[in-house]
């Protein structure tokens, strides 16, 4: 794989992070959330933006981790343990444990002021009187819970690297499973295989919210293992293909296949869905969930090879502005959250249509995250940390 291709990587990465502000700027104009305590919640209903997050939930964060397992395989392989466990503290561990306090301090106050607009004078009795049965867990994470997936990846991925390093000084089995995901990965088997054990996982999961697919693991490792397990798959067959680079290659040559697919099984499953309410779960018999299951975990796998193969494919020449999106999506996934939210406050009980306040929410939020990146982060400390020390242009006379 040529050097350049890397920036086909870093732009399918930044491309899925910045796919947050569709999905959380989307959240209050969701059917029945509000149900269950959620107080953000805007008059106008859209189960059209439930069915934009519905689609994008299927791909967006698995596209993240398996870039991220490429990107970890590689640094791992420059750096050794040590220094790689020391750099993910400092660009992962640090974040996450800031950026979480931080954010959760200013969405406190924004959520009780929703809640007040919502349920008005005695919101804090309508909220602890919210139904909890088969409601979303506690955002405790929020939407930290990526970086915390993360650092137990890095952990588990060196811990497994070192340990076979002492067992297997050769490495003949990792070269005999790359050598096999390689082969699955050219015949096409390996999006079958995944299917499978993601609509196996799925199916196994009570209860279910099949308009969620993929559980958000707000809480912890143990509460969502179907999220840990799935995404901890694509996080190791991203390692795999730094391991063997022709796998990309071969995404990339199939990537039309892949997506026609991905939409065909995508539109099958939706057929499936409750429209009514969004948060409801258990209204399908066992051989319907499977079904659903199937269907599902079928679109989310051809969505991911597919994508990652249309980027590999369009974008695998560098590109300044793509390149600088890519610096500032992680900045801009880390602080989205309290803009969103208070913008969805803002509006939620304005008189107008979703279709003008969506769009609006978002021509507000991305700006101001792009000039806070701008003007606060790309040559500050907090620049430094999270994607590595930059000069100034007027010091290199570029970007």
């Amino acid at each position: 794989m040529a050097t350049t291709r890397l920036h086909a990587l870093d732009a399918i990465r930044g491309f899925a992070l910045l796919l947050g502000l569709f999905v959380h700027g989307s959240m209050s104009f969701w059917p029945g959330l509000q149900d269950y305590g959620f107080p953000i919640s805007d008059i106008s209903k859209s189960t059209t933006l439930g069915m934009m997050f519905f689609v994008l939930h299927m791909f967006r964060m698995a596209v993240f981790f398996l870039i991220a397992g490429f990107f970890a395989h590689l640094s791992l392989h420059r750096k050794g343990p040590a220094d790689f466990l020391k750099d993910r503290l400092n660009r992962i561990a640090l974040p996450m444990i800031i950026g979480w306090g931080i954010s959760l301090v200013m969405i406190i106050p924004v959520a009780l002021w929703a809640a007040s607009k919502l349920y008005g004078v005695d919101y804090l009795s309508a909220l602890e009187s919210a139904p909890q049965q088969d409601a979303p867990s506690s955002p405790l994470l929020i939407h930290f819970w990526f970086l915390y997936y993360l650092l137990w990846f890095y952990i588990l991925a060196v811990a497994l690297s070192v340990m076979l390093s002492k067992l297997d000084s050769r490495g003949r089995l990792m070269t005999m499973i790359t050598s096999a995901v390689f082969s699955l990965c050219r015949y096409g088997v390996l999006v079958l295989i995944t299917t499978g054990i993601s609509a196996w996982v799925f199916y196994q999961r009570e209860p279910w919210l099949y308009w969620a697919g993929i559980p958000t693991p707000t809480e912890a490792v143990w509460n969502e293992a179907p999220a840990f397990f799935i995404y901890g798959m694509a996080f190791s067959i991203g390692w795999f293909f730094d391991r063997e680079r022709e796998c990309f290659n071969i995404l990339k040559n199939h990537w039309l296949a892949y997506l026609v697919i991905a939409i065909l099984a995508t539109l099958i499953s939706m057929t499936r869905l409750d429209s009514s309410n969004m948060i409801s779960t258990g209204y399908m018999t066992d051989v319907e969930k499977l079904n659903f299951a199937m269907w599902y975990s079928l679109a989310s796998w051809c969505w991911i090879f597919g994508l990652v193969g249309a980027g590999m494919k369009f974008f695998d020449q560098e590109n300044s502005t793509r390149r600088y999106l890519s610096d500032a999506s992680y900045w801009i996934y880390l602080a989205h959250i309290p803009i969103l939210f208070f913008l969805q406050t803002l509006f939620m009980d304005i008189p107008l249509h979703w279709t003008i306040k969506f769009p609006l929410i978002l021509l507000i939020a991305t700006p101001v995250l792009l000039w806070t990146y701008k003007h606060w982060v790309r040559y500050s400390f907090i620049g430094n940390v999270l994607n590595g020390p930059r000069q100034r242009p007027d010091n290199l006379g570029s970007t």
